[in-house]
C-alpha cells in the first residue's frame, strides 16, 4: 500500500472514531463539527438524548431551547446515514415550527455544509429522500404524524410542549416504538393540565431536566461567548418581572423559575385558561384566509379604555372584534385630552364604541369624547348591578365584579370558550392576578385595583381594559330590556335614547 493509501485509511479511521465519539456525545459534535458553544444545561440536554429514549426539559424563558433542538436535528442528520432515523418536529402552531426551529435549522445546514438541503416548507432532504420535517397537524388529526418509519427509529422533538394536545402526543408515542427512537419534549411549564406536566412530574421512563433563570450564565457566572450571553436571559429582565408580576405570581414561577404553578383556587381567571385563549389566537392567525372570511369574528369594533392619566399607571386602549382581540396599545403620562383624541381616532368604523373607565380621571375622557360626538359607554366600576352569573345563583358586589366574572365565563373551557387573546405575558399576568371572595348576601367581590396595587405595586390595566371591552353587551342588554342595573345608566350617544341590540 503506497503512502497516500495509508494516509487515506488513517483519515478514514480517524473520521470513524470521531463519528463514534460524536454519536455518544452530541455536545462534542456541536463544539467540534459546528464550532459552536453550548452552555452546561444545554450540554446536559444533548447528552441526555444520546443516552435516554425519553427526555423532558421544563425551563424558564430565554435559555436557548429552540436553538438547541435545532442542533439535535442536525446531529442526527450528520452522524447517521439517510434512512437510519426520521426526525419530526412539532409545536402548537405552524409559525412556531417554521419561523423558530426550522429557521435555526436552515441557517445551521447552510452555514456548516451539512448533508442535503432544507426547503422553505420545513423539510430536510438528502437527494430525493425526505429525512426530517416540521409539522403542526390539526389538534384532532393524528394522521398527520402517521406512517413514518426508519431502520433505527423516529426522533420526535416537541417544542413548546405544554401547548401540544394529547392526540399529537399519542401519535408520537405510536411512532417511537423502537429502542433507538427518541422523544424530546421542551417548553415552559405553562399548564398543569397538559401531558407535558405529566411527563415532567409523574410518567415513568423520562429523564427530566429543569432549568431556572437562576441556572443561566447571567446568574452563575459561567463563562460563555459574548454573543451567546446576549441571547440568553438577562438578570435585568428577571428583576423587572419580579417587580412587574410579583415573585408569588404564577407567571413569574413559570417564566423565571421554570416551575409549574399551583392553581390558585381564588384566582378569578386561572392562568391555564388564559394560555388556552392565547393558543386559540395563535391558531386563528395560522388559519387560511378563506377560513377567516367564513368563521372570523363578526360585528363592530369595541374599545376598552383604562385611563391612567399622569401617574405610574398606563393608559391602555384595547380593541376587539367579536371574539378576537385585535390590538393592545398603552401610553404613560398622557392627559385626558390626548387620551380622548387617541380613542376618537380609533373609532372610525360606523358601529364602533368605546367603553371608558369613568371613575376619577376617566370621567374627563368620557366628557371629551361626548363633545367630539363619539360613541362612548362610561364604566362605573363601583356602581351596583342586578346582574347574576350564568347559573343565575350568584350576584355581584359591584359592576367591577360583574365585568370580571363575565370575562371569567367567556374564558372558561367548560363553557365552550372561543375568546382569542394575543400572546402577551403582561396581559396574562394581569388576568391571572385578581382574586375573589364571597361576601354578605352570596355576592361575588373582586379584589379592588387599590388592593392589587398594594399587593403587587402595579395595576392590572390591560386586564381591566379587556373586562370593559367584553362587558358592553351585558351593559346594553340590561338597558335595552328596560332593567337598568346601574343607579345612573347613561346611554353612549350624547343625544340620549335607548340602547339597541
Amino acid at each position: 500500500m503506497d503512502l497516500s493509501a495509508w494516509e487515506s485509511a488513517a483519515v478514514s479511521l480517524g473520521q470513524d472514531e470521531r463519528r463514534e465519539r460524536w454519536r455518544k456525545d452530541p455536545a462534542a459534535w456541536v463544539s467540534e463539527r459546528l464550532g459552536e458553544h453550548v452552555w452546561s444545561k444545554q450540554a446536559d440536554i444533548l447528552r441526555s438524548v444520546a443516552e435516554n429514549k425519553l427526555t423532558s426539559v421544563q425551563s424558564s424563558h430565554g435559555v436557548g431551547k429552540s436553538y438547541l433542538v435545532s442542533r439535535l436535528v442536525g446531529y442526527f442528520i450528520d452522524n447517521y446515514p439517510a434512512g437510519d432515523f426520521f426526525i419530526v418536529t412539532t409545536a402548537p402552531t405552524w409559525a412556531q415550527v417554521r419561523a423558530i426551529i426550522w429557521r435555526y435549522i436552515a441557517q445551521m445546514a447552510n452555514k456548516h455544509d451539512l448533508p442535503g438541503y432544507v426547503t422553505q416548507n420545513a423539510e430536510w432532504k438528502i437527494g430525493n429522500e425526505l429525512v426530517a420535517f416540521g409539522r403542526k397537524p390539526a389538534d384532532q388529526n393524528q394522521q398527520g404524524l402517521q406512517g413514518l418509519h426508519a431502520s433505527r427509529g423516529v426522533v420526535a422533538i416537541i417544542d413548546e410542549a405544554s401547548g401540544v394536545p394529547d392526540q399529537i402526543w399519542n401519535a408520537i408515542d405510536s411512532l417511537t416504538t423502537t429502542p433507538e427512537s427518541r422523544i424530546v419534549a421542551v417548553g415552559n411549564p405553562d399548564a398543569v393540565s397538559s401531558r407535558f406536566y405529566r411527563v415532567c412530574t409523574s410518567e415513568v421512563g423520562w429523564n427530566r431536566i429543569k432549568i431556572s433563570s437562576f441556572d443561566t450564565p447571567a446568574f452563575t457566572g459561567e463563562r460563555v461567548p459574548e454573543e451567546m450571553f446576549r441571547g440568553l436571559v438577562q438578570r435585568e429582565w428577571v428583576e423587572d418581572k419580579a417587580v412587574r408580576w410579583g415573585v408569588d405570581s404564577a407567571l413569574y414561577k413559570i417564566k423565571c423559575l421554570g416551575e409549574f404553578a399551583e392553581v390558585d383556587d381564588f384566582a378569578v381567571i386561572p392562568l391555564g385558561w388564559v394560555r388556552l385563549a392565547q393558543q386559540r389566537w395563535l391558531d386563528y392567525q395560522d388559519s387560511p384566509v378563506d377560513f377567516k372570511q367564513v368563521h372570523g369574528p363578526k360585528g363592530r369594533t369595541i374599545l376598552g379604555v383604562d385611563v391612567g392619566h399622569m401617574g405610574e399607571d398606563k393608559t391602555v386602549i384595547l380593541s376587539r372584534t367579536g371574539f378576537v382581540v385585535d390590538k393592545i396599545e398603552s401610553w404613560a403620562k398622557r392627559d385626558t385630552v390626548e387620551v380622548a383624541r387617541f380613542v376618537r381616532d380609533r373609532l372610525s368604523a360606523p358601529q364602533s364604541v368605546a367603553v371608558v373607565d369613568s371613575i376619577g380621571v376617566g370621567a374627563g375622557v368620557v366628557d371629551q369624547l361626548r363633545n367630539m360626538g363619539s360613541k362612548v359607554v362610561p364604566f362605573i366600576s363601583s356602581a351596583t348591578t342586578r346582574r347574576r352569573d350564568s347559573t343565575g345563583t350568584q350576584g355581584f358586589a359591584n359592576l367591577r365584579a360583574s365585568a370580571w366574572w363575565n370575562l371569567r365565563e367567556l374564558l372558561d373551557p367548560a363553557m365552550d370558550a372561543k375568546l382569542c387573546l394575543p400572546p402577551d405575558d403582561d396581559l396574562a399576568a394581569d388576568l391571572s392576578t385578581p382574586r375573589y371572595e364571597m361576601v354578605h348576601g352570596g355576592r361575588i367581590k373582586i379584589e379592588s385595583k387599590d388592593d392589587i396595587r398594594k399587593r403587587l405595586g402595579r395595576s392590572t390595566d390591560m386586564a381591566d381594559a379587556l373586562c370593559m371591552a367584553y362587558f358592553v353587551e351585558q351593559y346594553e342588554r340590561e338597558y335595552a330590556y328596560g332593567r337598568p342595573s346601574l343607579k345612573k345608566p347613561i346611554p353612549y350617544t350624547n343625544t340620549g335614547g335607548r340602547w339597541t341590540m
